[in-house]
């Protein structure tokens, strides 16, 4: 199972009633935002510690999962918005991201497989994966999981 985390810092969308996702320049912004948040050391690149960072801080009582509460609470997002972008990454829908599978989650992000996760690879992945989610055609799946968005990639 993935984590949710990166994308949690990318979008600033709000709790009205229609999801609309922002495009071109504010979207931009938005996930330049959001990778700098992440690049700790300004390097340019995510590693894999940096992005396992945000995730112990994600996980408030340390029990190596980040449950739905904690992701509304941490990320200050609607309800509607952070259970989409929750369960995207929640493939055996139990509820629960596990903070330990940071690499796969490095790896959906590393298009080139180069092992460093540029900020075009990263706003390339969150940009696409966000259009599939919050798109009036988004491909969820069952029960309100976005599975089919991150299959894209």
């Amino acid at each position: 199972m993935l984590s949710i985390i990166l994308i949690s810092f990318c979008i600033g969308l709000g709790s009205a009633q229609t999801v609309n996702l922002p495009h071109g320049h504010d979207l931009q912004v938005i996930l330049d935002h959001g990778f700098d948040r992440i690049d700790t050391d300004g390097n340019g690149v995510l590693s894999l510690a940096e992005v396992s960072s945000v995730a112990s801080s994600e996980d408030a009582d340390g029990d190596g999962h980040i449950t739905l509460d904690e992701f509304i609470k941490f990320n200050n997002r609607s309800a509607e918005v952070a259970t989409k972008l929750f369960h995207a990454y929640d493939l055996d829908g139990d509820g629960f991201l596990p903070t330990d599978h940071m690499t796969a989650y490095l790896d959906l992000l590393d298009h080139n497989n180069d092992d460093v996760v540029t900020k075009t690879e990263f706003e390339h992945f969150q940009s696409k994966l966000l259009q599939c989610l919050f798109s009036e055609h988004g491909h969820t799946g069952s029960h309100g999981h976005a599975v089919p968005c991150l299959r894209h990639y």
